[in-house]
């Protein structure tokens, strides 16, 4: 995984790309699996990614596993680990970066995953 700095780079949300309907989110955290690394917290999901803040810059087109830990007054299931491709990441304000990954779909994952998603759907 490539945490290095970088070039400032701008990145324009077009709500008209969304392929699926997002949901914000509180309280989930992205870590990498085997070690106690935050990449940061999920802001919003949805059935086809989510959206991370984190302190942090994330190379674009990268595919990385990682681990999503869910507070256990949301699902059963405190971890789901996702296979994730980084889209883009944007610093948003100094040491604060917001970065879109597409989830990799792989049997089993998507129907946690789509548990989680239909949580805060309601």
């Amino acid at each position: 995984m490539d945490l290095e700095p970088h070039e400032e780079r701008s990145h324009e949300v077009d709500s008209d790309r969304r392929e699926y309907e997002r949901f914000v989110v509180a309280g989930i955290k992205l870590i990498v699996p085997g070690s106690r690394e935050i990449l940061g917290e999920v802001m919003n999901l949805s059935s086809g990614g989510i959206l991370v803040l984190g302190p942090k810059y994330i190379d674009p087109a990268q595919q990385l596993s990682l681990r999503m830990q869910f507070p256990v007054y949301i699902m059963e299931e405190e971890f789901l680990d996702i296979d994730v491709f980084t889209v883009w990441c944007d610093e948003v304000e100094k040491g604060r970066y917001r970065t879109g990954m597409k989830l990799i779909p792989h049997t089993g994952q998507l129907d946690l995953f789509a548990k989680a998603v239909n949580v805060f759907q309601g």
